[in-house]
């Protein structure tokens, strides 16, 4: 169910969602810039995904362990090998989460990009970004 509206976001179709405890009309994740850079309150994303080709998998660490500390995102990647399938915890600001989301959303090395859930913290649970691999 919760994919099901994720796909229905991903295409550009206005839907409810829960955010911050309230449900609200969303165009998406595509969010306007201008609104963006008037979010600076701690935010976490958990989406899972699978995986094209695992082989993509040390791009996408070498990557994340790039830009994730220059723009303070902290999470937690988690890979089963056996099925490809992601599962991260990505948590930061809200403009640099939105952003990042629709960047991997889009990003053809994966696939069956579901978003579980959205929400506004209090504090970080991750400092920094981390992999973890389950075979």
């Amino acid at each position: 169910p919760e994919c099901a509206t994720v796909a229905r976001v991903a295409q550009g179709q206005s839907t409810s969602m829960a955010h911050q405890g309230k449900h609200e009309e969303s165009e998406g994740l595509d969010t306007k810039l201008a609104d963006l850079s008037l979010d600076e309150k701690l935010f976490r994303i958990v989406y899972t995904s699978v995986l094209i080709d695992v082989g993509s998998l040390q791009d996408i660490i070498a990557q994340a362990q790039m830009n994730n500390p220059r723009q303070q995102i902290g999470g937690q990647l988690t890979v089963e090998l056996e099925n490809n399938k992601v599962r991260q915890i990505l948590e930061g600001k809200y403009r640099d989460l939105i952003v990042l989301f629709e960047k991997i959303r889009r990003d053809p090395r994966h696939k069956e990009v579901c978003l579980e859930s959205r929400q506004y913290i209090e504090q970080r649970s991750f400092r920094k970004w981390g992999v973890m691999t389950l075979v």
